[in-house]
């Protein structure tokens, strides 16, 4: 007979319930789970939810505080086990941990020295290849994909929404999540909460043909001060986020709902689209464009459009701030690709005396 499923874990409720035990108010135990984001919830619930089917076949309590040690190393090893390239999932796995630990008012045993030296073996030994960057694309097939389009005024609304997308993705490096916040709203009377919309409130277009964007409840926004970014327009139509999305925008504006947002859905009842949609269309834009799908991904568009910047000569520190990078350590270490000039093994040769 097969064994029923377990249900999900869900830290975030104990940590609630706690709350709740020790005098807090509903709101107020309610909203403290908002200080991590959506997507972190989720990924500390699925991994716990792995601890949690160990420690079933282990047959002790879950979370556990005996022998805690012991079951977390076996833990960690197993999520090491599970991938060629463990640091990250482990980082994640202890964050998880120290979390649940937190929710229920228990030491966390990820202090320790001896997980602490597990962890690093485990990624020293067991990261059997290297962490390979994103590729960047060539930028020549999007511009030539929408000057074969035309005018923005002969293209379809869904035409105009994929190019004012992927120009954006390019000159102002946006994610996905850029353009449709995975951020919360909470309501303190219904004690619900609500996605953050990218509003038609967010853009100001200015005479001189730039425009400003102040992206608002994304990620690194943890703070709420948004970010603002201000982008000249192109020279080519063809190839002009301004313009286009200036289009776009006065385009869908009737069927555009209270809310605002700026990308709808091409259908009634026009509702803002999801950070998946806007992945989806990132993905239609780069098949269009005749680039392959098994090299390029939505993730490409951030370092291309990084790396197009420094190489058009733009300071490193104007293109961080278009793209909200906060360190210029992971801006040029992770996003910018470096390629040295046709002449720099000859030079290096020639200076060192070798040629």
């Amino acid at each position: 007979m097969q064994e029923p499923q377990m249900a999900p874990v869900c830290m975030e409720i104990v940590w609630e319930t706690r709350l709740l035990r020790s005098g807090w108010s509903t709101r107020a135990a309610k909203q403290v789970a908002l200080s991590l984001a959506t997507s972190t919830r989720q990924l500390y619930n699925r991994l716990l939810g792995k601890l949690r089917d160990l420690c079933h076949k282990k047959m002790v309590i879950f979370p556990p505080t005996e022998d805690a040690p012991s079951i977390i190393a076996d833990f960690l090893c197993q999520i090491a086990d599970s991938s060629d390239k463990p640091a990250s999932q482990l980082r994640s796995a202890a964050a998880a941990i120290t979390w649940m630990y937190h929710c229920i008012d228990e030491p966390c045993p990820m202090n320790s020295f001896e997980l602490s030296s597990l962890t690093s073996a485990l990624i020293k030994s067991g990261t059997l290849q290297p962490s390979l960057r994103t590729k960047i694309m060539p930028c020549e097939p999007f511009t030539q994909l929408f000057e074969q389009w035309g005018a923005n005024e002969k293209l379809s609304v869904k035409q105009l929404r994929l190019k004012s997308i992927t120009l954006l993705a390019l000159a102002c490096m946006t994610r996905p999540s850029d353009l449709a916040p995975n951020g919360e709203v909470f309501d303190p009377l219904n004690l619900t909460t609500s996605k953050m919309e990218f509003t038609t409130n967010q853009l100001q277009f200015h005479d001189d043909g730039s425009l400003t964007i102040v992206f608002f409840g994304i990620k690194n926004d943890a703070d709420r001060k948004g970010f603002e970014v201000c982008i000249p327009p192109g020279a080519s139509n063809a190839s002009n986020p301004v313009q286009c999305l200036r289009d776009y925008v006065s385009r869908t504006d009737s069927q555009r709902p209270d809310s605002k947002p700026v990308f709808i859905s091409l259908n009634a009842p026009f509702k803002g689209i999801s950070s998946g949609t806007v992945s989806n269309i990132l993905k239609e834009a780069i098949a269009l464009a005749g680039l392959s799908a098994s090299e390029y991904t939505p993730r490409s568009f951030r370092p291309t459009g990084a790396t197009a910047a420094i190489e058009a000569g733009c300071l490193p520190e104007t293109a961080m701030q278009i793209g909200r990078w906060k360190t210029k350590e992971v801006f040029l270490n992770r996003y910018v690709y470096p390629k040295a000039p046709q002449n720099y093994t000859e030079n290096v040769m020639k200076f060192s005396g070798l040629h």
